[in-house]
């Protein structure tokens, strides 16, 4: 009889930490997928600004050093997020035209050698270079670079911007390595075979380990893309997951200790195994627990399905560990959450968007300004609020009709989405021909951005007979404050609103700071 109890205490144990263990991976690879995402988001968002400003180097006069330095440093002074800025290379690749900022020795380089300066040359689109040291900085950097080329296709130029390569660079606001909290995430770089983020920063660019050392390791250098578990340098086993950034052909590792993981389920075990010997004389205990333990997965799942039934917990799938009629049940059961799920993700993703725009509508923005509130606050970091209003707009669809009133406001919209300086600034349809802009930064950084939305949507020469700059222009009003517990969110809209009617008053066509009324 102890040797039942015993051997059902143990069945019982290894099906804990099967799940401890499914449940591990799946913690992992919904983070290394989450990383791969901001990561791949990061790097094509570099490569568009990139390609915007060869495209519109394109169209000037390369030979006026001074107007493309002016140019590259207006660029660099509006993406303050760009560190090592912008260098402009003729196209023999020996001679500097143009920097932003300013490196001292940056500009005495030669890149005729080098691999991402001479495929530049062959094509028509962005280029990424390897992972590399910095010749003049020592940082590990890539480089983005692009062909200047004149309307028969002749290289004209070469535009370079580097991105470093620091963890608190590569996924910045989103990920340090003070705050993992048992976690590690690594980078891996799949065709350089070396580490993007090691698992210490002094080891950053260091190749890789050997094949035949880490077989999984070995499986994700050849695209494999899932959960498993390896062993690390130390000799530590660790439960890891894999996800791909096809965009540069690199893959995120993200991994815990099996140690950590499988701590809690440990502590447990020792507990139930002591009160199991208990239960040794009492021999109706056998029958208790073996009509448990055959109906433990049908009891389980009604309680969870009652409990999701009255929102307790929210609706997710029910483990599936039969093959009998129960398992039947919870094989329709996950098929209906999954219906359920997706149908509810396709009405939230309707309920935050406007229709007309098809940016964020108030609602939703209401939400991101209150998750970014709370945020600031606690970091003590400034954030900024533009109010935009499109202007003599009643008199443009008056005499136009709403139809053109209706285009107009979606291409008005597109222009200022595609326009804003930076990924974390977030742009919403107010109401009308009115909207919100969430600015992550102080004054002057709300400022720039007003400004470049302002001669963004200007320069479309949307014709406005009615309007006494003959074209749709916007007013814009500037806000800005370290959040505190005194303000509030909501305040710091109203003085963008007032600062945005102080531009009607003045002209419009105009932003106006609110510290300034």
């Amino acid at each position: 009889m102890s040797g039942i109890v015993l051997l059902s205490t143990l069945i019982l144990y290894k099906v804990d930490l099967d799940n401890v263990l499914e449940g591990a991976k799946d913690d992992q690879l919904r983070m290394a997928n989450l990383f791969a995402r901001e990561v791949e988001s990061r790097i094509s968002a570099r490569i568009d600004h990139t390609d915007r400003l060869a495209t519109l180097l394109m169209n000037m006069d390369l030979e006026n050093k001074d107007a493309v330095t002016e140019f590259l440093q207006k660029q660099y002074f509006i993406n303050s997020d760009i560190e090592l800025g912008y260098l402009l290379i003729s196209k023999n690749g020996t001679a500097t035209i143009a920097e932003a900022p300013v490196v001292e020795n940056r500009s005495t380089l030669s890149f005729i050698e080098s691999e991402w300066f001479l495929k530049a040359l062959e094509t028509e689109d962005v280029v990424i270079s390897s992972p590399r040291f910095g010749r003049v900085s020592g940082s590990p950097i890539i480089i983005l670079a692009k062909a200047i080329r004149d309307e028969e296709g002749e290289v004209k130029a070469v535009l370079s911007s580097p991105v470093l390569l620091s963890a608190e660079k590569v996924l910045q606001n989103f990920f340090t390595r003070e705050n993992m909290t048992g976690d590690s995430i690594l980078i891996v770089s799949r065709a350089d075979g070396v580490f993007i983020v090691p698992p210490f920063e002094r080891d950053i660019l260091d190749p890789v380990p050997e094949k035949g050392i880490n077989e999984l390791h070995d499986k994700a250098m050849e695209g494999f893309e899932g959960t498993g578990v390896t062993i690390d340098a130390f000799g530590e086993k660790n439960i890891a997951a894999f996800s791909n950034i096809n965009l540069l052909d690199w893959f995120i590792v993200s991994r815990i200790s099996a140690e950590e993981a499988f701590a809690v389920i440990n502590r447990h075990a020792k507990i139930f195994a002591f009160n199991a010997l208990f239960m040794i004389a009492l021999a109706t205990a056998i029958i208790v627990f073996f009509l448990r333990f055959y109906f433990e997965p049908l009891r389980a799942a009604s309680e969870k399905v009652q409990k999701m039934a009255s929102s307790e917990i929210e609706l997710e799938m029910l483990h599936i560990k039969r093959n009998d009629e129960v398992g039947v049940l919870l094989i329709g059961f996950n098929k209906l959450v999954e219906t359920v799920r997706n149908r509810t993700k396709e009405l939230e993703i309707l309920s935050q968007v406007d229709g007309l725009t098809k940016l964020n509508n108030i609602r939703h923005m209401n939400s991101i300004m209150d998750l970014k509130w709370k945020e600031f606050r606690r970091r003590s970091e400034p954030l900024s609020i533009i109010m935009i209003d499109i202007d003599h707009f009643k008199k443009y669809n008056d005499h136009f009709g709403h139809q053109k009133g209706d285009l107009c406001l979606v291409k008005v919209s597109e222009t200022m989405r595609i326009k804003l300086a930076r990924p974390t600034d977030v742009i919403a349809r107010y109401g009308g021909e009115e909207f919100i802009v969430l600015v992550e930064g102080d004054e002057s950084m709300a400022a720039r951005t007003a400004e470049y939305i302002r001669q963004s949507v200007k320069e479309l020469a949307i014709l406005h007979p009615l309007s006494p700059f003959k074209i749709v222009t916007i007013s814009l009003g500037v806000a800005s404050c370290v959040p505190g517990k005194a303000d509030s969110i909501e305040s710091l809209i109203k003085e963008a609103d007032t600062a945005l009617y102080k531009s009607k008053e003045n002209g419009r066509d105009r932003y106006t700071i609110f510290s300034d009324i």
